[in-house]
C-alpha cells in the first residue's frame, strides 16, 4: 500500500499524534490510571500495522523521543513505544505477506546477509547462558529483519524523504528535551579530558546511545535542510540547530566524531558545500559582531574540545576501552565459531574480568565496538556476515548516491551521512544494543536500497 496516496499522510501524522499522546499520558501518570488508554493505542497503532505497516514505521520514529519509557510485556522484558512500533511494523508486514501466500522476505541485496545473522542468533540461542534475553534479542532482530523487507517492498523516494524529516524533526525534540533534562547539572572534563561528568542522556538513558541517535538525525536534518521541499527546511535547520546543541551536551567523543564524519559526507555534496559556505560566513560576522565572546567565554566549547581532544590518549592505552579490545579476541578465540550468543557479552566478560573501572567496576556490557562485539556473541561466521552486510549496503548506498538526482540525491547523502555516523561511532561503542538504534539503522539501510533501485535507470546526476 503506498504511503503516497493523499489519505495516507494525514493517517499517519493522524496516527503518529495518538500514539505520542497515549504514550504521553502513560509517562504523566505511572502507567495504571490510563491503562485501557495504553491498550487502545496499542491496538489501533496494530491495526495501523497490518493496513500500512510503513505508516507504523513511520509512527514509530516519531515515537523515539519516548525512549526512556518502558512498557512492560511480562517476564522482566518491556518495550519503549517505538520498539513496539517497530515489532508491530515488521511482524504486521510479515502476517499480511503471509496471508497472501507470499513469502515473508524479498530479493534485495540486504537479504542474505541480514537472513545469515539472523540464523547465526538463532544458533546462539543453544550456547547462551541468560536464554531468555538472546531470545527476546533474536525477536527484536527478526522483526527488524521484517522492517527492512517492508520499506524495499513498499517503500518510494517519497516515503524515504517522510522518513528523514520526521527523524529531523524527532532529532530536534530529543535534542531539546536532553538540554532540558540536563538542566542544572554540572558538567565536568576530569583529567585529560579522558572522562566526564554530568553528560546529557536524554530520552535514551545514557549520553552515548543519545549521541549517536542525534548524529544520525543530524545528517536527516541536514539532508532536509538543504535538498528537502521548501516549507520543510527551515523546520529541518531549526532541528539540526537543537539537535546539535544536544549532542554537545552529551560530551559523547564518539558521537561528536560521528557528527563529524556525517558533515563530511554531506559536505561532498555540492548544493551542501554551498550551504555550509553561507553558514560559515553567517558564523563570522555573528564573531566579529559579537568581539570574539560569543565563543570566547562559552565553557560549554571549551569541554567539547578538550572531550574531542582526549582521543589520542585514549588511543594511547589512557581510556580502559583499550584494555577491553586487546583482551576480547580471547573470547572469541574461546567461542570462535557463534559465540557466547547474542546479548551475553556482559556474563562472559566477568569470567574474563573485563571490568569497567568507570562503572564501579562491573562487568564491559559490550566490547565497545560493533565488529569486536559481534564476534564475541555471533562468533567468526557472525562477523563474516557483518562485512558482506557492510560491503553490500557501501555498494548500494555508493549507486544511490551517484545515480540520483535534485531531492532524490539530497535524501541519498543524508541516508550515506547517518549510515557512516552509526558505523565511525561504532569504532568505540556498540550503540547497536538499543534496539531502537538498531531497527532505526536497518530502516535507513533498506531506505539507500529504495533509491538505488528507483534510479537504477536514471543518467548519473552532475
Amino acid at each position: 500500500m503506498a504511503l503516497a496516496r493523499g489519505w495516507a499522510q494525514p493517517l499517519v501524522l493522524a496516527a503518529a499524534a495518538a500514539a505520542v499522546t497515549a504514550a504521553g499520558m502513560v509517562l504523566a501518570y505511572s502507567y495504571g490510571p490510563v491503562a485501557p488508554v495504553v491498550a487502545a493505542a496499542a491496538l489501533a497503532l496494530a491495526a495501523l500495522a497490518v493496513a500500512n505497516p510503513l505508516g507504523a514505521v513511520l509512527v514509530a520514529i516519531v515515537l523515539i523521543p519516548l525512549e526512556i519509557v518502558s512498557l512492560g510485556v511480562g517476564g522482566g522484558a518491556g518495550l519503549s513505544p517505538a520498539e513496539g512500533a517497530f515489532v508491530l511494523a515488521g511482524f504486521g508486514w510479515a502476517a499480511r505477506r503471509i496471508a497472501a501466500g507470499l513469502p515473508p522476505y524479498v530479493a534485495s541485496p540486504l537479504t542474505k546477509p541480514l537472513a545469515v545473522l539472523l540464523v547465526i542468533a538463532v544458533a546462539g540461542l543453544g550456547v547462551a547462558e541468560d536464554t531468555g534475553l538472546a531470545l527476546r534479542i533474536v525477536l527484536m532482530w527478526t522483526a527488524a529483519f521484517f522492517v527492512v523487507q517492508l520499506v524495499v517492498d513498499e517503500a518510494s523516494p517519497s516515503t524515504v524523504g517522510w522518513m528523514l524529516l520526521l527523524l529531523a524533526l524527532t532529532g530536534g525534540v530529543v535534542g531539546v528535551l536532553a538540554g532540558v533534562t540536563s538542566a542544572g547539572e554540572e558538567q565536568q572534563v576530569v583529567g585529560l579530558g579522558t572522562e566526564a561528568t554530568g553528560r546529557a542522556a536524554g530520552s535514551f538513558g545514557h549520553p552515548n546511545m543519545l549521541a549517536v541517535f542525534l548524529a544520525i538525525a543530524l545528517a536527516a536534518a541536514a539532508a532536509v535542510a538543504v535538498g528537502g521541499r521548501a516549507r520543510f527546511r527551515p523546520l529541518a535547520a531549526a532541528a539540526f540547530l537543537a539537535a546539535l546543541a544536544g549532542l554537545a551536551l552529551t560530551l559523547s567523543r564518539g558521537g561528536l566524531l560521528a557528527a563529524a564524519a556525517a558533515v563530511a559526507v554531506m559536505l561532498v555534496w555540492r548544493p551542501f558545500r554551498r550551504g555550509a559556505a553561507v553558514a560559515a560566513v553567517v558564523g563570522v560576522v555573528a564573531l566579529l559582531l559579537g568581539g570574539g565572546d560569543v565563543l570566547g567565554n562559552s565553557q560549554s566549547v571549551d569541554r567539547v574540545t578538550k572531550r574531542i581532544e582526549s582521543v589520542r590518549y585514549a588511543a594511547q592505552g589512557a581510556d580502559p576501552r583499550a584494555d577491553l579490545w586487546r583482551r576480547t579476541p580471547e573470547v572469541i578465540g574461546d567461542h570462535p565459531l557463534v559465540g557466547v550468543g547474542a546479548g551475553q557479552f556482559p556474563l562472559v566478560a566477568e569470567r574474563y574480568g573485563l571490568r569497567d573501572p568507570v562503572s564501579d567496576y562491573q562487568p564491559f556490557q559490550h566490547a565497545h565496538n560493533i565488529p569486536l562485539t559481534v564476534a564475541a556473541e555471533l562468533g567468526l561466521l557472525g562477523l563474516a556476515a557483518l562485512v558482506w552486510f557492510a560491503l553490500k549496503l557501501a555498494v548500494v548506498v555508493v549507486r544511490a548516491c551517484r545515480r540520483t538526482r535534485t531531492w532524490e540525491r539530497a535524501y541519498a547523502f543524508g541516508l550515506a551521512a547517518a549510515l557512516l555516523a552509526i558505523a565511525v561511532q561504532g569504532l568505540v561503542d556498540f550503540t547497536l544494543r538499543s534496539n531502537v538504534v538498531a531497527a532505526l539503522s536497518l530502516t535507513l539501510a533498506a531506505g539507500a536500497v529504495v533509491l538505488s533501485r528507483t534510479a537504477s535507470t536514471a543518467p548519473p546526476a552532475d
